[in-house]
């Protein structure tokens, strides 16, 4: 990625990677709201949710592969403005069927700039540079969490939960035209691949096939659900099983948040240039398992809220260095069809994020318990998804080299 531009670049790519995220947990806070303005129950509303989240899995899956066929800029305006124009059809929803229908909708759109920004990235950049842009998308990305709920009941506060879609629309109308100008081709058409139905199959197929790519996809995704398994359990944990206060939890996860964001931003101006990023990978998911213990003893033996605490933010701030670099490392891996392994690993995080939630919940009020047990189970289950490479090569770094001595791209070149 030229130089020049890469700021531009990154900051248009963070914003429509994050887009997702943004949707999401700025609509929450209104789901009580929604429910009583639309005459429905709760349970309706919440699957609102699901159809975006649903929406979002599904179209990563089918945009990231048809981005290299077609190329990726077309792609990423097109999604950006259909999920712009769901949005301003959420806001004027009459039903919960009509709201939950255009949040698929949604999910369709947020889906196009999360799993192609991904191969634009690889497109761009190819090993320690690639992770160096992952990291600092995660930086970037890494502020919807902490901003967007607080937008959100603000909105709330300011008018009504159609504000809050009407809010989404601008954030994407800004976004769009941003990547209007901001954004080139960046996979040229000689390397583009002809896709049929048959043929996206095949695409996938070879990519789990590849041993490093499934082993570091399934990383991918394994870290992504400890991070769903914590979203759904902490507030159990902080509120319930320690009686802290909203506040006290809000707090804990705010400073969770930023020390993702803080070691994502050590991992891409430090870390990257001195180690090898298959060995921050495992060093990190070793230092996040015993981490995963002793919050599972902490828990188990009631220790106090301070320890569980400082071992949660611990797994969480590692998620900054692990995840951009298993991305990178996954990507690297994928043979030159990056839109293809985008797309498996936005499904693969999506399913096993599920996945961690429903488990997470398992118990009711006990759910501090659970949510330990899957972090630890994630965490365990990673570390042996690495140890597949033991025998072949530590990683892929090597095989997609870089086209210049710093591992970067020009626009010009890549388009």
């Amino acid at each position: 990625m030229a130089r020049s531009e890469g700021a531009g670049h990154l900051l248009v790519l963070g914003g429509l990677t994050g887009l997702g995220a943004a949707a999401t947990d700025m609509y929450t806070p209104a789901l009580p709201v929604v429910s009583q303005n639309l005459h429905c129950s709760a349970a309706s509303a919440q699957g609102s949710v699901s159809a975006f989240l649903f929406a979002l899995a599904v179209g990563q899956l089918v945009l990231g592969s048809l981005s290299d066929a077609v190329g990726r800029r077309r792609l990423i305006l097109v999604a950006t403005a259909a999920f712009a124009a769901s949005s301003v059809a959420c806001a004027f929803s009459t039903s919960i069927v009509e709201l939950s229908a255009f949040r698929a909708l949604q999910g369709l759109g947020a889906a196009g700039g999360m799993v192609i920004g991904r191969a634009v990235v690889q497109d761009l950049a190819r090993g320690p540079t690639a992770g160096r842009q992952y990291s600092r998308l995660v930086m970037i990305t890494g502020l919807a969490p902490i901003l967007a709920p607080l937008v959100g009941a603000l909105l709330l506060l300011a008018g009504s939960w159609q504000l809050i879609f009407l809010a989404q629309a601008g954030l994407a109308v800004v976004l769009l035209t941003a990547s209007a100008f901001r954004l080139p081709e960046t996979l040229p058409r000689s390397a583009r691949i002809a896709l049929s139905p048959t043929g996206v199959l095949t695409a996938h197929r070879r990519l789990l096939a590849n041993r490093s790519f499934a082993a570091f996809a399934l990383v991918f995704g394994l870290a992504a659900g400890i991070l769903f398994a914590y979203v759904a359990g902490y507030a159990f944990c902080v509120e319930d099983t320690f009686h802290a206060s909203p506040l006290a939890y809000a707090l804990l996860f705010g400073a969770n948040a930023a020390g993702m964001v803080a070691v994502a931003q050590l991992n891409g101006r430090w870390l990257i240039n001195r180690f090898p990023l298959a060995w921050l990978v495992r060093t990190g998911l070793l230092w996040s398992t015993l981490a995963a213990v002793t919050l599972t003893a902490a828990v188990v033996l009631h220790a106090p809220l301070a320890l569980v605490a400082a071992a949660m933010w611990f797994i969480i701030a590692s998620r900054g260095a692990i995840m951009p670099n298993t991305t990178s490392l996954a990507m690297a891996s994928s043979s030159g069809a990056r839109g293809s392994a985008s797309a498996l690993l936005g499904t693969i995080q999506w399913l096993t994020g599920a996945a961690a939630a429903l488990l997470a919940g398992i118990g009711g009020g006990a759910s501090a318990t659970s949510m330990v047990i899957v972090i630890l189970g994630f965490s365990l289950a990673a570390l042996a998804a690495v140890g597949l490479l033991a025998r072949g090569p530590a990683s892929q770094e090597a095989a997609d080299p870089p086209p210049d001595p710093d591992g970067e791209l020009t626009a010009a070149e890549a388009g």
